[in-house]
């Protein structure tokens, strides 16, 4: 019996460890975030009036605070990492492994510690 309850709150404990955010809502000044099923995790980052949601992916959200990029984890945690944005830059896309950061003529790659990767790309458009 002991080890039937050990099994079950072990693999309880696995799923929430490897909750990955499905989507984000944004509610008022809460961004609540959503799992694979559909469901509201119970978790949500405060979004205040001088903020915006700019990106997410399933493990990390990211908030522009003023002139910083904020980043948050999938329990609505900020990471304590966040990255520079120079007036006129701006989020191209928050993927998988980089938030990309449009920088004048350049898309710049960072990663989310917040960390310029030193990869960049010419970009000649407009947006």
């Amino acid at each position: 019996m002991k080890s039937v309850i050990f099994t079950i709150t072990f693999i309880f404990a696995l799923s929430i460890a490897n909750a990955q955010i499905a989507e984000i809502k944004q509610v008022g000044n809460y961004a609540k975030i959503y799992n694979e099923k559909g469901h509201f995790t119970g978790k949500s980052v405060y979004i205040s009036n001088n903020s915006a949601l700019v990106g997410y992916n399933n493990k990390f959200i990211v908030v522009k605070t003023g002139n910083y990029l904020k980043i948050y984890n999938e329990k609505g945690t900020y990471t304590g990492h966040s990255i520079y944005l120079p007036t006129g830059a701006y989020v191209k896309n928050v993927g998988s492994t980089t938030i990309l950061i449009k920088q004048g003529h350049y898309v710049k790659y960072y990663d989310f510690e917040g960390k310029f990767t030193g990869r960049s790309t010419y970009d000649n458009n407009s947006n």
